[in-house]
């Protein structure tokens, strides 16, 4: 798995330090791929803390129930008229 550079935060990626989570800035940019390329040790660490962040959090069941839950959230919209 490659390291990320985000230019949104989300929790999950900065919690599991999978990838660089950056402001939508030339500068954070440049710096979060200097960090990246000076540091191949560190673009493993985040590699492999993000697969283990895909393998717990996006199972095919956890992707099912979500995909369901979107389903009935639809089906009772059009029941009770609230979208």
């Amino acid at each position: 798995m490659k390291q990320v550079i985000q230019s949104y935060k989300t929790g999950e990626l900065a919690e599991a330090n999978a990838g660089v989570v950056i402001d939508p800035d030339v500068n954070q940019l440049t710096s979060a791929l200097t960090k990246l390329l000076d540091d191949p040790k560190l673009c493993q660490e985040m590699g492999a803390n993000g697969r283990r962040l895909i393998l717990e959090k996006f199972t095919c069941d956890e992707i099912a129930d979500q995909m369901i839950q979107l389903y009935e959230d639809v089906l009772e919209s059009k029941i009770t008229g609230k979208l």
